[in-house]
Formats: C-alpha cells, sequence, structure tokens
C-alpha cells in the first residue's frame, strides 16, 4: 500500500512539474534577438541611437602598457578589447548617456565596461557622455577578455573571435556586433 501511494504522490509530482513549465513559458515567451551589424544603428535609449565604428583586441604588448598605465594587476594572461562607438542624440533635449550597460559577449564568455581602459583609450575617464539635441559623438571604451574563459586553443586565436556588445535581454535580446 505504501508503495502505491508513493508512487501516486511521485506521478503527481511529475504531472505538477510539466504543468509548470508550460505555464512559466506561456508566461515568459523566448526571448526575440536583434543583431545589429557594425556601422548600422539602433536605438539604445530613448531618442539615444547607437552604432558600432571599429573594433579591436589590442596585441599583447598593447594591452600589456595599458595594464601597467592603470596599475592593474591582471591574475590570468589577458587582451584588451577596444571598441569605438558613434552616439547620436535623435531628440530635442540634452542627454547624458551611460554607456556602462554594454557587456561584451562572445561564445561562453562576457565581460563588463572597463572604465579605467576606457579612460585611457579614449582621452575622458568617464563612461558618461553628453549629447546636445542633434549631436552625434564617438566614445572608445574597453573590456577585458581573460584567457581563464577561454579554451586554449581559442585563445590563440583570439582575434578572429566573433564578440557582441549587449544591452538589452528581454523581452528582446540587443547586440551589437563586432565584425
Amino acid at each position: 500500500m505504501k508503495k502505491f501511494i508513493f508512487g501516486v504522490i511521485g506521478i503527481l509530482l511529475i504531472v505538477i512539474t510539466v504543468l509548470g513549465y508550460r505555464n512559466i513559458n506561456k508566461l515568459f515567451p523566448e526571448n526575440k534577438i536583434t543583431k545589429v551589424p557594425m556601422g548600422s544603428q539602433i536605438e539604445y535609449q530613448e531618442d539615444i541611437y547607437i552604432s558600432v565604428l571599429e573594433k579591436e583586441v589590442l596585441s599583447k604588448k598593447e594591452s600589456e602598457e595599458l595594464y601597467e598605465e592603470t596599475m592593474y594587476n591582471v591574475p590570468f594572461e589577458s587582451r584588451v578589447l577596444k571598441v569605438v562607438l558613434e552616439l547620436e542624440n535623435r531628440g530635442e533635449e540634452k542627454r547624458e548617456v551611460l554607456v556602462s550597460d554594454l557587456n561584451m559577449e562572445s561564445k561562453g564568455m562576457g565581460n563588463g565596461v572597463s572604465p579605467e581602459y576606457t579612460g585611457i583609450l579614449g582621452g575622458e575617464e568617464t563612461i558618461r557622455v553628453e549629447l546636445e539635441p542633434g549631436e552625434r559623438k564617438q566614445k572608445i571604451i574597453g573590456y577585458d577578455i581573460l584567457s581563464n574563459q577561454i579554451n586554449k586553443k581559442e585563445w590563440k586565436e583570439i582575434e578572429e573571435r566573433k564578440f557582441y556588445l549587449t544591452f538589452a535581454l528581454y523581452p528582446e535580446k540587443k547586440m551589437l556586433e563586432l565584425e
């Protein structure tokens, strides 16, 4: 009799779990992914449009020089990803834009903006951009690419790796392609 009761309870738990997953998937459908090629614009924030003009994985030597300048001690072999953005204010009011939510992604890894590198690479020690109505500005930002996030074979080909800047995840994932 106990086996029967445990069997019925087990089956009920499985049915409840399956129905719960279905209900959650109905409430929160899979997100749409939008990938924007380099040079193309997308609305980043209200009235603010963004595009990627160029990207460069700095050489090992250039990255090490940058680390020395920031006095940042990286415990792993690493490189710096330099990205040149263009921001445009299409609104009618002056806007201050923070680029701190532009996260770098690649297969199996990711990282946030490094304010230290951004200051040195772009000549401004800020991740803020002030834009007058109708104004366009370029902003250089930097990211760490750490060797412990990538297998050794892929690390040797880091310059060819696909990278993205992601700034929205749900219900639409918005990605700026860096290639």
